[in-house]
């Protein structure tokens, strides 16, 4: 007979307990039992291998595990990696859409996500870099009118898995153009024009002294030669003022008063109409001012004086020139009587006497 020997060699003992996912959700690991002397290896050769497992290994990666005991058995195992990849991450909740009126502070956006997310803000629906991070708050930076959307996604702060949608939150700056009009405006002194005599189109007109002034000028204020700036106000809800401000600037028109010597003397009687005064478009009254103007036929009373007024461009002066009017009624002059003369040749020159009462010239009529 022949001998067969038979040689019973020591076994590895290798149990997989568990694979587990790493929290990045970028590895896993494996955990095992083994029993002493048991020799591991992993085939690729990725991960590290410690006494009861190996951890690190990439996400996706299927490996084998082999065990032997030194001058024993090997044993080898498959591992099929397990499913690492993201769970649904729910889109951001938006809070409300904000609506201001242009020159407002803007207000701030915001977005709620579950625990353990944060929010990255973009500028597009999809795609893109965004352009704030780790924030569930934003204040816009935008000031002209118009509307700006932005899109919001969630992200969990530990896998970084993100929402496969993005929640968009609208900020709308609501604007109005400036009135217009014409950009210089004349008036006339005497008129004394106030604010309310301006004129610009548009709605719920607001005038200024300046371009930045927020306090709105009275509309019985007086003009003055100056620069003023018009707003107008929205008819809608919010009522929105026009940041940009339409300049009108301002001339006030002072016609001097007429030109003369003070005082008139007129002989016996006259009107108006004897009066004179160096002017233009001459108009008398009697008063310094306010009144009526005086008709021409109107007539003079001595010792009274009477105001001129001129026209120029349009405009009356506001002052007026005062004129003291004297009416003189001079006596019949005193005869010293008839002559007679002889008739001569040549005629003799007839030589008359007469004398004024009140110490005027006479004068000779035939």
């Amino acid at each position: 007979r022949t001998p067969v020997i038979l040689e019973i060699k020591p076994a590895p003992l290798l149990t997989i307990t568990n694979t587990t996912c790493a929290a990045n959700l970028l590895t896993y690991s494996v955990t095992f039992n083994a029993t002493a002397g048991t020799n591991i290896s992993v085939v690729p050769n990725v991960g590290t291998i410690g006494a009861s497992g190996i951890t690190n290994i990439p996400a996706g990666t299927n490996i084998t595990i082999n065990a032997n005991v030194a001058g024993g058995c090997n044993e080898s195992i498959v591992i099929t990696a397990p499913d690492c990849s993201c769970p649904i991450i729910n889109t951001p909740i938006a809070g409300a859409n904000q609506t201001i009126c242009e020159g407002q502070n803007n207000p701030t956006l915001s977005v709620s996500v579950a625990s353990q997310e944060t929010a990255d803000w973009y500028t597009t629906q999809t795609g893109g870099t965004p352009f704030l991070s780790n924030a569930l708050n934003y204040t816009p930076i935008v000031t002209a009118a118009g509307n700006y959307t932005y899109y919001v996604e969630a992200r969990n702060t530990t896998t970084n898995c993100t929402s496969t949608t993005r929640v968009a939150v609208t900020l709308t700056i609501e604007g109005i153009a400036a009135p217009s009009g014409a950009t210089n405006q004349i008036f006339c002194q005497i008129d004394a024009p106030t604010i309310a005599n301006l004129v610009a189109s548009g709605t719920n007109i607001k005038w200024y002294n300046s371009a930045v002034s927020t306090t709105p000028l009275a509309t019985t204020a007086l003009l003055t030669d100056a620069t003023y700036y018009a707003t107008q106000t929205a008819t809608n809800a919010l009522g929105c003022e026009s940041v940009n401000r339409f300049a009108v600037t301002v001339t006030i028109t002072k016609t001097p008063a007429p030109s003369g010597s003070g005082n008139q003397i007129v002989c016996n009687s006259g009107t108006i109409g004897d009066l004179t005064a160096t002017g233009t478009a001459i108009r008398w009254y009697a008063n310094p001012s306010g009144g009526t103007p005086l008709a021409t036929t109107t007539t003079l009373v001595n010792g009274t004086t009477y105001y001129a007024s001129q026209t120029l461009s349009a405009c009356e002066s506001n002052n007026r020139y005062s004129l003291t009017v004297t009416i003189t009624d001079p006596a019949l002059p005193l005869s010293a009587g008839n002559q007679s003369v002889c008739q001569t040749n040549p005629i003799q020159t007839l030589i008359p006497v007469a004398t004024s009462p009140d110490g005027g010239t006479i004068t000779w009529y035939n």
